[in-house]
């Protein structure tokens, strides 16, 4: 089971920053297929505020529908909320995760948990593919999760706690 995540430092919702924060998983499957995981979010707006509803920081928009960011990336004056994914081992990431070492995501076989952002959504999205079963300490998966808040954010961004409900799910093959 993942734990949860807190983000740190904690931002500014008018001079901004970047708040970091992972959890690692770990499957464990005697199954000769190995597993996949997928990821789905309780709500396709990102981050929601625990004071009011309508505060919120937004998903990340990526520039290619469908494909991670290489850097994370957000407008002037916003706010944006993104995950990327890493592995023990880089033939378990889906391609859209994986680089050439830089831009763009979905080519090449390397990770790395500074690359490769996208926003959570509604539609569960697969984003570990095992094809073999795993050591009894299991396979694990490192989901790091950033926002992103740009100076003179435009709509503001309320002082809140502000929160994002992922859920993980792993599948036999």
């Amino acid at each position: 089971m993942a734990s949860n995540v807190s983000m740190t430092p904690s931002l500014g919702g008018l001079t901004g920053g970047t708040a970091l924060g992972s959890t690692t998983v770990a499957v464990d499957t005697n199954d000769i297929a190995g597993y996949n995981m997928t990821i789905f979010a309780s709500s396709s707006v990102g981050m929601i505020g625990n004071a009011s509803s309508t505060n919120n920081i937004p998903a990340y928009v990526t520039a290619t529908s469908g494909l991670p960011d290489y850097t994370f990336n957000p407008p002037a004056h916003s706010a944006r909320f993104g995950y990327n994914v890493t592995a023990a081992s880089s033939t378990d990431v889906t391609q859209m995760f994986l680089s050439n070492g830089s831009s763009p995501c979905g080519t090449g076989s390397t990770m790395s948990s500074l690359h490769c952002w996208i926003a959570a959504t509604t539609t569960a999205v697969t984003i570990i593919n095992r094809n073999l079963p795993t050591a009894v300490t299991g396979a694990s998966t490192t989901l790091s999760f950033e926002v992103q808040i740009t100076s003179n954010p435009n709509p503001q961004i309320p002082n809140d706690t502000y929160v994002a409900t992922t859920t993980l799910t792993a599948y036999s093959n």
